[in-house]
């Protein structure tokens, strides 16, 4: 089973009844002696049998852009109608199904002049009906469930920002809770404030962290109104409520993965991603010619200039976290990231601050950007602006996650230029050797939420150093072993999280802590074998020092499961990759 990939994308169902050659079946086929096709990234036959989780190739080159793109518009239309026939054909827009308003929403949206050209419909038209039927199959609110009052909607806000850094919330704080506020104190009147799916979602996360009895029956509600509100078509939107639509799809986003949603968890991480892409949301202060998005994506328009440096810190955060979002659960569900060089952008944006420095005047005029992301992989300090903010190191971990994932599965022993490949290799290993000494140990951090959020640029780069390595596991060189270094280096940092005090990690740890325990398990049966295998002449000193070894091990994925369990109540998909772990150990023996 792929620890990596709860649901990995979907496959080219062309190939469903072709057999895949000799040797080139996926392991899950293999295991259970089915015929495999060879789809990838998900071959057929686990698809028709709902096991696209167990779904992973060994080897092999990553789908064409193309070929994915097409999987995933036949993925949708597939999981279309499946969520059609099982709610019998009946829609939410049914007589005497509408929503409730939903409270403290605005009840219009600012709009744009209609003189603006068109958007690209086709995706619109299929985003639609995938959200018309997902939201039919998550059932409609009940219209017994009367609206929270104005102090129980301020207890779920406070609930939502307690945790909201870890769910990418990038919107500024104060100016948000100003918004809210007004939204409460007239909520009958047109307002364009707030989008009523980024409302609904900042409600849907917090009730989901309130996790009382009382609030939990809001659940379904608030997530039927967030992904209805969606609907709205882009042509309507002013520049903040785009800036918001793309805030709430990345709630969103984060809200599926971490309930174990993954093709829901894509679909709004790809409509945040294009979004971000058909703003030009890569191109903010760039030093370069500004470069037209028709190559990355259909739709194309331009945000009209921030009016404040607030706004202008939330369009350069809100690329960011979609950038982000994008990097981590491309690498979790291993599909192409929409950003991967050549295909993607040249990425200009400045690295992200604080919401509040740009507030405080911290990103002065003066400051521009140039090839961001490029020069941060080649290792040149001299142009990374505004760089070692705790926003810009989360980026920067993310991108060593994605280049690693690129990077590792272009190795091959009759690779066609060996010599570039251990160039980029060498230069990417020492660029995360680097990183990962630069930052500050997890214990250092003054409180646990900001511990929490050290620990994910921690982890995430660490699993860029795995994501390199694990290839060599089996080679007799020196970097063989530094897969294993980087996962102990993992579990080392999880002794600075009090799960009393942390209840909720961003869900891509439940991904990045399964991808570590693989190699401690691998790192456990290579112990178990040399025991096993060692002779009666070899020192008892050598004997003593491979036990002390595997018990470490055993001790470092004792820790890992025990944390998850601690925070499975909160997140299903960590509740499924712990037991997922659990079920590799034993396995093992």
């Amino acid at each position: 089973m792929s620890s990596e990939s709860p649901e990995a994308g979907p496959s080219n169902l062309a190939v469903k009844q072709r057999r895949a050659p000799r040797g080139s079946a996926c392991l899950g086929c293999k295991r259970r002696k089915h015929k495999c096709d060879g789809g990838r990234p998900v071959c057929g036959p686990c698809i028709r049998s709902h096991r696209e989780t167990e779904c992973e190739y060994l080897d092999g080159p990553r789908p064409s852009r193309k070929q994915v793109l097409e999987d995933q518009i036949a993925r949708l239309q597939e999981r279309v109608q499946q969520l059609e026939e099982a709610g019998g054909g009946s829609s939410p827009g049914a007589p005497g199904d509408s929503p409730v308003p939903s409270p403290a929403s605005p009840s219009s949206e600012g709009s744009v002049p209609r003189s603006q050209p068109q958007r690209d419909t086709r995706m619109a038209e299929l985003s639609n009906a995938f959200v018309r039927r997902s939201s039919g199959n998550q059932g409609t609110p009940p219209q017994t469930v009367p609206d929270p009052s104005p102090g129980v909607v301020r207890m779920i806000v406070n609930a939502f920002l307690a945790h909201a850094d870890q769910v990418a919330f990038f919107l500024h704080r104060a100016r948000f809770l100003t918004m809210i506020q007004m939204a409460m104190q007239s909520p009958s009147t047109p307002s364009a404030l707030l989008a009523p799916a980024l409302t609904n979602a900042v409600y849907l996360w917090g009730v989901r962290f309130a996790n009382t009895e009382a609030m939990l029956v809001y659940e379904p509600v608030f997530l039927s109104r967030a992904v209805q509100a969606l609907k709205h078509p882009l042509a309507n939107m002013s520049a903040s409520t785009i800036i918001h639509t793309i805030q709430a799809n990345v709630l969103l986003a984060n809200y599926h993965f971490a309930m174990g949603r993954m093709l829901e968890g894509q679909h709004h991480c790809n409509a945040a991603v294009a979004l971000a892409l058909s703003c030009r949301l890569y191109n903010i202060r760039t030093m370069q010619a500004p470069q037209r998005s028709g190559s990355f994506h259909a739709m194309d328009f331009d945000l009209p200039p921030p009016n404040d440096a607030i706004e202008e810190g939330e369009c350069i955060r809100a690329f960011w976290h979609v950038y982000m979002l994008d990097q981590m659960w491309s690498f979790a569900c291993k599909t192409p990231s929409r950003f991967d060089a050549p295909t993607g952008p040249l990425v200009d944006t400045p690295w992200p601050m604080e919401a509040d420095d740009y507030a405080n005047g911290r990103f002065p005029p003066h400051i521009m950007g140039s090839r961001t992301v490029d020069e941060f992989l080649r290792g040149n300090p001299q142009n990374d602006r505004g760089g070692a903010s705790r926003a810009a190191l989360y980026a920067k971990a993310a991108t060593l996650v994605g280049r690693s994932t690129v990077l590792s599965m272009q190795w091959s022993s009759t690779a066609a230029d060996p010599e570039q490949f251990a160039a980029e290799f060498v230069n990417l290993d020492n660029l995360t050797d680097r990183f990962i000494h630069s930052l500050a140990p997890v214990e250092t951090a003054p409180d646990q939420q900001t511990a929490s959020k050290l620990l994910l640029v921690h982890t995430l780069a660490c699993v860029a150093s795995i994501q390199l390595h694990k290839s060599f596991r089996e080679g007799d060189i020196p970097i063989a072993n530094k897969d294993y270094a980087a996962a102990l280096n993992v579990t080392a940092a999880l002794d600075a999280i009090n799960p009393a005090q942390v209840s909720f990690v961003n869900p891509i740890l439940a991904i990045l802590w399964t991808s570590v325990s693989r190699i401690l398990i691998a790192e456990m049966v290579r112990l178990r074998s040399l025991w096993a295998s060692t002779s009666v002449q070899v020192a008892h000193n050598d004997l003593q020092i491979v036990e002390g070894e595997h018990s470490r091990v055993v001790a470092a994925l004792a820790t890992i499961t025990a944390l998850m369990s601690a925070l499975s109540p909160g997140c299903p998909l960590m509740a499924a990759q712990a037991s997922k772990i659990e079920q590799m150990v034993a396995q093992a023996g």
